[in-house]
């Protein structure tokens, strides 16, 4: 039985959004980044005062993106479209293949699986 896995498409997503939403959910991931990166740099130089600074707005600022992005978009559990192909079967990707470095056999079935497949 194969498993139709919902997909997210972000690019669809996103242009279907009102342009002030686009622009608060745009500007809180640019300020998530940079408190990534500062507190990244702040680490590796011993900036003691950044890093706390940095490592306070993070998950403030994640907190604050994911309440505007929920309010924004009507959630359906789905596999973002970055992920590209998975599956269907063990939830391999390219990224994150099986043991034995599945290929694969056709979209949505590795070649770890497939044989499994066509067996029943």
């Amino acid at each position: 039985m194969t498993r139709d896995l919902p997909r997210f498409d972000g690019v669809l997503s996103w242009s279907q959004l009102p342009p002030d939403v686009q622009a608060k959910i745009g500007a809180l991931a640019l300020e998530l980044m940079i408190a990534a990166k500062t507190a990244h740099h702040a680490e590796e130089v011993g900036d003691a005062v950044m890093l706390r600074a940095a490592n306070t707005a993070a998950p403030l600022l994640l907190r604050t993106f994911e309440a505007t992005v929920e309010t924004a978009l009507d959630f359906s559990p789905a596999i973002p479209s970055l992920v590209g192909n998975v599956c269907e079967e063990c939830g391999c990707t390219e990224l994150d293949a099986c043991a034995d470095r599945c290929a694969w056999a056709w979209p949505g079935l590795c070649t770890s699986c497939a044989p499994a497949k066509v067996l029943s």
